[in-house]
């Protein structure tokens, strides 16, 4: 049989099939050549970048340049050379925000190796500004307390000296001062006692903001003034030199000077002594004192004092008193409240008396925990509230109200404040060493 002939030696393919309806079955076009030919493509293009990379005569092979290797994607999409987006950062709060029953602003004093600030922390900011004292070893600063705007201290060296000014600098107001205190009704006046270095002579000076140095009235040498209180100026004064006392309940020894605590009127004139050292004063009058009736006996004096206490802690109440003299006394049993026989009144004087004069407090560090203890000073009812901390609390002090009671932690760089009456606690980032006494309240 005859193989079908066609043009140029093809055999030519059979006509197409009908669909059964009567059309011709057109078949799909296969596409896996023009599939097979982008492939290829594909797989030139790779070889011609493989070669160029390495060809000697290309630009980079010339300019001793290396190509680099595309690093691999990880889970994010990011290459292993891309950095990584910064972590997202939560602003600390602000001082309104953190202490939400605060009215005002936080005044506090610090005291490092670098030198001694004043911290002003304003409720809208979140975060305090620090202004550095003009003078450092520090012994005692207190704001003027009717604005917070202007400060008074007294620096430790071979004498005292007393310095004044606002928040920027301060110059030194006298030299050889012994005590001093402002003005409690908001006169912004500054009143001291200092012993002058040329004379020798010790007196009580007052100075109001921009007003000259008035010398009121001498006083004795060994007087020192504590507080200036609604009802008069409180002063200690020692009558001779420490003695030993023997406490023959305890058989313990302490060695005390014996002293009087003695209250004056603005204009220097005593309003009534009592054989007392005076230890805390409040604003309002209430004075936490210790006798120091044996320490005078121990010395052969008699002291010339309206009233003799028992050698025990008591309250020297100005704001109650009688005809029969300036003070009404209270004594204050030392029960042992606190665990390992601690008082609340330490010996060290790290212990804080409320503005108001109604309560006592102070932060006690146990073995295993911390709280701070309060005592009221009319019940002489104890209050122990547990303080949340890994770190051990040095008493800052109350707050004006006396509801809040500041502590500090210069290991964790924290200001605790506690509502103490409800337990609640607030913790604020301060990384200073805030001092005892040193918290105020701006309103």
């Amino acid at each position: 049989m005859e193989a079908p002939q066609g043009r140029g030696g093809i055999t030519p393919l059979p006509p197409p099939e009908p669909d059964g309806i009567g059309r011709e079955l057109r078949r799909a076009p296969r596409p896996w050549p023009a599939a097979l030919l982008a492939l290829g493509g594909l797989v030139a293009f790779a070889l011609w970048l493989a070669g160029s990379a390495t060809d000697p005569g290309s630009d980079v092979a010339a300019t001793g340049a290396t190509s680099a290797t595309l690093a691999p994607l990880d889970e994010r999409g990011l290459t292993s050379t891309t950095p990584p987006p910064p972590p997202s950062t939560v602003p600390p709060p602000r001082l309104s925000e953190a202490l939400p029953w605060l009215r005002g602003s936080l005044v506090m004093f610090s005291q490092t190796n670098e030198g001694d600030s004043m911290f002003l922390w304003i409720d809208s900011n979140r975060s305090p500004q620090e202004y550095r004292l003009s003078a450092t070893n520090t012994v005692d600063v207190r704001p003027e307390p009717e604005s917070l705007n202007n400060l008074a201290y007294e620096t430790r060296g071979s004498v005292r000296s007393l310095y004044l000014g606002g928040w920027q600098t301060q110059e030194p107001v006298f030299i050889g001062s012994q005590g001093f205190a402002w003005d409690p009704f908001g006169s912004a006046t500054l009143a001291w006692v200092g012993t002058d270095q040329i004379t020798g002579t010790t007196a009580l000076y007052m100075k109001g903001l921009g007003d000259p140095i008035t010398r009121v009235a001498d006083v004795p040498a060994t007087s020192f003034l504590l507080e200036w209180t609604f009802e008069g100026l409180v002063m200690a004064e020692s009558i001779g030199p420490p003695v030993v006392i023997l406490d023959s309940e305890t058989g313990a020894v302490h060695t005390t000077a014996p002293t009087l605590t003695v209250l004056r009127d603005i204009d220097g004139a005593t309003i009534g002594t009592a054989a007392a050292e005076p230890l805390k004063v409040s604003v309002n009058g209430t004075i936490v004192a210790r006798g120091t009736a044996p320490a005078f006996a121990a010395a052969g004096l008699e002291p010339a004092a309206d009233l003799i206490p028992p050698n025990e802690l008591i309250i020297l109440d100005t704001s109650a008193a009688t005809s029969d003299g300036p003070f009404t006394v209270r004594q204050i049993p030392i029960r042992e409240a606190l665990a390992d026989g601690e008082s609340i009144f330490s010996a060290d004087g790290r212990w804080s008396l409320s503005p108001t004069g109604d309560w006592a407090g102070r932060v006690v560090n146990w073995a295993t925990s911390t709280s701070l203890v309060v005592q009221s000073l009319e019940t002489l009812s104890v209050r122990v509230v547990p303080i949340r901390t890994d770190f051990p609390l040095v008493t800052v002090g109350f707050s004006a109200d006396g509801q809040r009671f500041f502590a500090y932690s210069s290991d964790a760089g924290e200001l605790v404040a506690v509502d103490w009456p409800t337990g609640a606690q607030f913790t604020l980032p301060l990384d200073g060493n805030i001092k005892l006494g040193g918290a105020y309240i701006r309103q």
